[in-house]
């Protein structure tokens, strides 16, 4: 079995703070909002490789 491939997206929001510009996700994610117990993590940041990062610090069970 392969390990899931990560999904980035980038939506700029109506808002003057860009740290959640970003967001990223396995793909088996299945919807929700955050560490969702059907959805899983969700990695955000100002930049691609930012939200990338967090995602693999939450998959890997480390907290900011």
């Amino acid at each position: 079995m392969s390990a899931p491939k990560i999904v980035t997206h980038y939506w700029a929001k109506p808002i003057p703070d860009r740290q959640f510009d970003w967001s990223a996700v396995t793909d088996n994610y299945e919807g929700g909002d955050g560490y969702e117990e059907r959805g899983g993590p969700i990695g955000y940041g100002r930049t691609e490789a930012e939200a990338i990062n967090d995602l693999m610090l939450q998959l890997e069970g480390v907290t900011r």
